[in-house]
């Protein structure tokens, strides 16, 4: 009886599956039920602490505790250069200490992630250019770059970024918003109007974002 039971009980990988597919459909109280149970039937896996930290850093916003699930994961795997990212993002988040460092060690480990990225550009700890090459057609990176541009007052160049943005997220009107606002910062009121256009109609039919 007891080896059926064993034979029959879901396996930590099981656990993880249904828990993802309980995000996905919005349950993210049984989310959480799923993964706190893989983390208990393989406490040596560090992508449940990942994923926990994720949704607390992104969805609760409790900051603490996706901290404590991030440093969990790294304890397990410090190789895994999203918990580093992350983490980082929840110090910043929290108003702490150290997330410089950790997006410094998540860059280390991975030249081009992108959360690492965007956390310092925030903190003023990378150049528009080197995110730009990491960027290809990812819009946030794209964004973050764009910003940085405006920032030194390259309004042009941070319109052209943003309108790479727009190529590859087509529904966000709070990008074509920037452009318009990056278009007119560089004295084009024609390629302004033309984004401001583009962002009424993004606006009517997707919301702002």
């Amino acid at each position: 009886m007891a080896r059926a039971a064993e034979r029959s009980a879901p396996t930590a990988a099981a656990k993880k599956a249904l828990g993802l597919a309980y995000y996905a459909a919005g349950q993210h109280l049984l989310f959480r039920l799923k993964m706190n149970e893989a983390i208990a039937a393989d406490s040596k896996d560090y992508e449940p602490h990942y994923l926990m930290g994720r949704h607390y850093d992104s969805d609760v916003e409790d900051f603490e505790k996706a901290a404590a699930h991030f440093r969990a994961a790294i304890e397990r795997n410090a190789n895994h250069a999203p918990s580093h990212a992350f983490l980082g993002h929840a110090i910043e988040s929290a108003g702490g200490a150290g997330a410089r460092e950790s997006y410094q060690r998540a860059l280390a480990l991975h030249g081009c992630e992108a959360a690492a990225l965007a956390g310092l550009a925030r903190l003023g700890g990378v150049t528009a250019d080197r995110i730009t090459r990491c960027a290809g057609t990812d819009a946030f990176l794209l964004q973050a770059a764009a910003k940085l541009l405006s920032g030194e007052g390259k309004h042009s160049e941070s319109a052209l970024l943003l309108e790479r943005a727009i190529q590859t997220d087509r529904t966000n009107a709070s990008l074509a918003y920037q452009l318009h606002r990056a278009w007119r910062a560089a004295g084009d009121e024609t390629k302004a109007r033309e984004a401001l256009t583009l962002y009424d109609r993004l606006n009517r039919i997707y919301g702002g974002r």
